[in-house]
């Protein structure tokens, strides 16, 4: 397991192009977001989320959200996305809303949910967007606990077993928010609020 300790605010560095290499080769990540620590890998072309569904104990049926490196990201992975979408990702971007909306042909099948829908966030965190940028490709991020326990804030507190599964951990300190991200339906008519998270709506 690789542990790499990266300032948050100044992530360019030769670790974050190793930490690059070892997703975009499929590895299994711990990675700082704005929100709390998640646990996450690649969405490229040829990747498959299954190891991070059993990792997690995460049901096949619900979606991982991609982590995407730019707000207009959004026109590259979604598609027909509303005028009000926009308008919540122009405002709250990057920061804590997710924004579940019909995804585009440029994002692999094996990373929509059944319905054609993908849950997407710009997170306001340096790593993760750089991250997402070198690799030319969303992260997908769940937070880094398994399924019904508490999400972590810091990286002493994920579960040990969880960590040592893993090929990469980044450490950047505390989550500044310490609260998982708003999460907010835009597939149909009025945006509708699916969880409240760490910003209002």
């Amino acid at each position: 397991m690789n542990i790499f300790s990266l300032d948050p605010f100044e992530p360019h560095s030769e670790l974050l192009a190793r930490a690059a290499a070892l997703l975009a080769a499929g590895s299994l990540a711990v990675l700082p977001t704005d929100t709390v620590y998640g646990l996450g890998m690649a969405a490229l072309q040829d990747a498959r989320p299954d190891a991070l569904y059993h990792l997690k104990g995460r049901p096949f049926d619900k979606p991982i959200p991609l982590l995407l490196a730019d707000v207009e990201d959004i026109t590259r992975y979604g598609k027909a996305i509303s005028r009000p979408a926009l308008r919540l990702a122009e405002k709250h971007w990057p920061g804590a809303l997710t924004l579940v909306v019909w995804a585009s042909e440029a994002l692999p099948p094996a990373f929509r949910a059944r319905d054609g829908s993908v849950a997407l966030r710009v997170a306001d965190s340096p790593i993760v967007r750089a991250l997402a940028r070198m690799l030319g490709s969303p992260l997908a991020v769940t937070s880094a606990n398994r399924s019904g326990e508490a999400s972590v804030r810091r990286i002493e507190d994920i579960d040990p077993a969880l960590a040592q599964a893993v090929d990469l951990i980044i450490d950047a300190g505390p989550a500044p928010l310490g609260e998982e991200s708003t999460v907010v339906s835009c597939l149909e008519g009025s945006p509708q609020l699916l969880r409240q998270g760490a910003i209002g709506i």
